[in-house]
């Protein structure tokens, strides 16, 4: 067992965020899955990227905004939103946000 944080409100009040910054942490690393808390200060912006495997967004607070390709999603405190392997995409918050970034297993085969 491993407590990762007592609660959510707790880690997402962790540090400050400077606007126009992005800071993340990895929380907890193993063989099953990775958990990062990325803060994004007022401005902040991950630019487009890929990942190998698949990943799980969690608002914890504020509202981040998720590119893929011409489509976009909000996720907002307690809001999920799963985005597949090697599939390019942008988070970005105009007003500070952050999200559990949760990196899944890939799929067997």
């Amino acid at each position: 067992m491993e407590i990762i944080s007592a609660s959510l409100a707790a880690l997402a009040k962790a540090e400050p965020l400077e606007a126009g910054k992005v800071a993340t942490r990895v929380l907890s690393h193993d063989a099953a899955a990775t958990i990062i808390h990325v803060g994004l200060g007022a401005g902040g912006e991950l630019d487009d990227h890929r990942v190998p495997g698949p990943i799980l967004l969690v608002g914890l607070d504020g509202t981040a905004t998720v590119t893929e390709g011409e489509a976009c999603a909000q996720i907002e405190a307690g809001g999920m939103l799963r985005i597949d392997e090697h599939v390019i995409h942008r988070l970005r918050s105009d007003e500070g946000a952050n999200v559990l970034l949760v990196r899944l297993p890939k799929a067997a085969g």
